[in-house]
């Protein structure tokens, strides 16, 4: 069987993949005014670490999708055994099952960069409502890659594009998005934190090819560290 990145992180009950991980989460939503009539959606929720963050320490409505079935069973019962009131769903975040206008917050860590971008970003301005935000850490090129190292990272990872700073600001604003924050933050400002290591709910019988495939991740974080790395971009719907 061949197993994708996604396959990797779902098997190995990875939480806080995206760079930054928790700290950086954390540190966002200390900015954000969050009330009892916020309404927030996560896109891409993994095993619920961020969702059981966000309702465990806000006041707010909170639905979180993901489209890996085994993320959503591994979500599910961390959510279940802490009885948080979150509404979760096995969703394609190109294809939101919401109703327009719904959501005060959308927020994609990591995510959004494995997706067909041309659907998912106009599909997160189509359910936010006039005001809100879309927060984003993602994926970007920091340095250009010549065609044969995008190759090996978009087939590694399974994306479709590698977006640097500039063409990610041209998909929101494509979107109907016009008022982009982009914020520089280098991840060595969160490793220290060791409570927000990653965690890991590794599913049963896991075949050895599988920590294989983390070892070829980790390589490739070392050997583009100069070229590849992340970005947080806040885009508010007027």
């Amino acid at each position: 069987m061949s197993y994708s990145y996604t396959d990797l992180l779902a098997l190995l009950g990875i939480g806080g993949a995206h760079p930054g991980g928790l700290a950086l989460t954390r540190a966002i939503f200390e900015e954000l005014q969050i009330s009892e009539d916020t309404c927030i959606l996560e896109v891409g929720c993994g095993t619920g670490q961020t969702t059981g963050f966000i309702i465990s320490n806000y006041p707010c409505s909170l639905h979180a999708i993901d489209a890996h079935p085994t993320m959503i069973q591994k979500a599910t019962k961390r959510l279940n055994q802490h009885k948080y009131p979150v509404t979760i769903l096995e969703a394609n975040v190109e294809k939101i099952p919401y109703k327009a206008q719904m959501f005060d917050i959308v927020l994609s860590e990591s995510v959004t960069v494995f997706t067909n971008i041309n659907k998912t970003i106009p599909e997160y301005y189509r359910v936010l409502r006039n005001g809100g935000s879309l927060i984003l850490i993602e994926m970007t090129e920091i340095h250009p890659f010549d065609e044969n190292e995008k190759k090996e990272l978009i087939q590694f990872y399974g994306i479709k594009q590698l977006l640097n700073e500039q063409q990610w600001e041209e998909q929101f604003r494509s979107a109907g998005f016009q008022e982009i924050q982009t914020i520089h933050v280098s991840e060595e400002h969160f490793v220290n934190l060791e409570e927000d290591f990653s965690e890991f709910d590794m599913s049963e019988d896991i075949e050895p090819k599988l920590f294989n495939k983390l070892e070829n991740h980790e390589a490739l974080t070392l050997k583009y560290k100069e070229k590849l790395g992340f970005r947080v971009f806040i885009c508010k719907k007027n």
